[in-house]
């Protein structure tokens, strides 16, 4: 099965992605030209896409979700502000 690495551009709130069944994410930083939270992944050519849920909060900030499984941290220019990328699901295994 061929996969391609993707890149996804996130929000501040609980940001609703379509993606392949089977794609694990790899990496999430900032791009400095868009200057936003990025994550890529790893995407399967699959038919079956499922919709998943990812929620970027700062250092200090409170989670609001239970049930939030962390993907990532992602470091500001110069470190003045660090991001964390947490996939949102409920305690039943499936998406929230």
């Amino acid at each position: 099965m061929t996969r391609h690495v993707l890149r996804y551009e996130l929000g501040m709130n609980v940001t609703p992605i379509e993606l392949p069944v089977g794609t694990q994410i790899v990496h999430v930083g900032i791009k400095d030209s868009v200057r936003a939270v990025q994550m890529w992944a790893l995407v399967p050519d699959a038919e079956e896409c499922e919709k998943r849920f990812f929620q970027v909060v700062g250092t200090g900030w409170p989670i609001d979700v239970p049930w939030a499984k962390h993907v990532g941290t992602a470091f500001a220019e110069g470190g003045t502000y660090v991001w964390h990328v947490f996939e949102v699901t409920n305690p039943d295994g499936g998406q929230t």
